[in-house]
């Protein structure tokens, strides 16, 4: 609030959240080559950043594992917007997909997305539906 002076707690929290935001940002390119290189280690990672952000981590890690096939969102400027897809593509699918990238624009995204390039993680649980007049 207005007059309001940060706690030394809330100072700390502060300065950890922007030294992991710089710390992110930095290595983003290097994580995001990593992710693209392996699809089964990409598809892993996500659903390890799903299990934590949304609080449903087991001891074992296992008990809420879903095992979906995690990509980029077609599109241009889409890459590292990282959603689960129901059915992995073909080497012929995906290699279409690049080709279009710059050509076509980035879909809407179902209820999951983690960006990598922004350092962010999406879900929608609930839809909005349009109201009769």
């Amino acid at each position: 609030g207005e007059g309001s002076v940060l706690v030394p707690e809330e100072m700390l929290q502060l300065e950890m959240a922007s030294e992991l935001f710089e710390t992110f940002a930095k290595h983003r390119g290097i994580l995001l080559k990593w992710l693209l290189a392996d699809k089964t280690r990409c598809s892993a990672a996500m659903e390890g950043i799903v299990r934590v952000v949304s609080l449903t981590e087991s001891a074992s890690g296992e008990e809420y594992a879903q095992h979906r096939v995690w990509r980029s969102i077609d599109g241009k400027h889409c890459v590292g917007r990282m959603v689960p897809c129901p059915n992995d593509r073909t080497p012929e699918e995906e290699a279409r997909a690049e080709g279009e990238r710059d050509s076509v624009r980035g879909r809407e995204v179902g209820e999951i997305e983690v960006n990598v390039q922004l350092g962010t993680f999406s879900l929608s649980t609930s839809r909005l539906e349009g109201v009769d007049e």
